[in-house]
């Protein structure tokens, strides 16, 4: 987990506990925001924050996608590059150059 994750979970927790001790908070924000009970704004939120970790896990997954097409075309072409020169590949195995 790096800093920003860290951050985030730490923040998120923070407010769920605020939430929790204080729940009239919900019905403030909820009339400043112009929704009807606090219940429907945290309803609305957190559909937003698995919309947003959905995101972000979509993202992740495609960099590695990436990463590991990168390390499959690199191996391929080395083991074709071996094919087509063996004596290369065991000279530079044995340290000969």
């Amino acid at each position: 987990m790096n800093l920003k994750d860290l951050i985030f979970w730490v923040g998120f927790w923070l407010v769920v506990g605020v939430i929790v001790v204080m729940p009239e908070v919900t019905s403030f924000w909820a009339r400043i925001v112009g929704v009807g009970r606090g219940v429907d704004l945290i309803v609305y939120l957190s559909i937003v924050l698995i919309f947003y970790i959905i995101f972000q896990i979509t993202v992740k997954v495609e960099r590695v996608e990436r990463n590991i097409t990168k390390i499959v075309r690199t191996l391929a072409l080395e083991e074709e590059d071996e094919k087509e020169n063996p004596s290369v590949k065991n000279d530079e195995k044995r340290g000969e150059t």
